[in-house]
């Protein structure tokens, strides 16, 4: 649901821009993407279900980077670094291209490079704080 500002989107061959009020829902399996298509703040109230414990990991360490400016222009995570967060999170959430059994092949050889470069899947500085 968008709280605040313009939520642009692309879903599946859907695109458009949401303002306050809207809610958007993505099937599963269906290729999206979001940014912000306005020039200020964009508040959205974001709910996955179900739950997954890699969906965390994804957000957790995709927000972390971003904070510390370790994201393409764009908002991309680096190859190596995607490919590392990839063995975590690909149940949750898989790059649209290149086709998956390419991707099947090719990314576990560039998460071990990735890994021994120093990238991690998640990193202490950006989880929750356990109490």
């Amino acid at each position: 649901m968008v709280l605040e500002g313009a939520f642009g989107y692309q879903i599946g061959d859907r695109s458009g821009v949401g303002k306050p009020g809207d809610t958007l829902v993505c099937p599963v399996g269906v290729p999206h993407s979001q940014w912000n298509a306005g020039d200020g703040i964009l508040r959205i109230y974001y709910e996955h279900r179900p739950a997954l414990t890699s969906a965390e990991i994804f957000f957790e360490t995709q927000f972390g980077l971003s904070r510390d400016g370790r994201l393409s222009p764009k908002g991309d995570i680096s190859l190596l670094q995607a490919a590392v967060l990839l063995r975590e999170v690909g149940d949750f959430i898989r790059p649209p291209s290149p086709p998956i059994a390419v991707q099947n092949v090719l990314f576990p050889l560039l998460a071990a490079i990735g890994h021994m470069r120093g990238y991690r899947a998640r990193y202490p500085k950006y989880a929750l704080p356990t109490e």
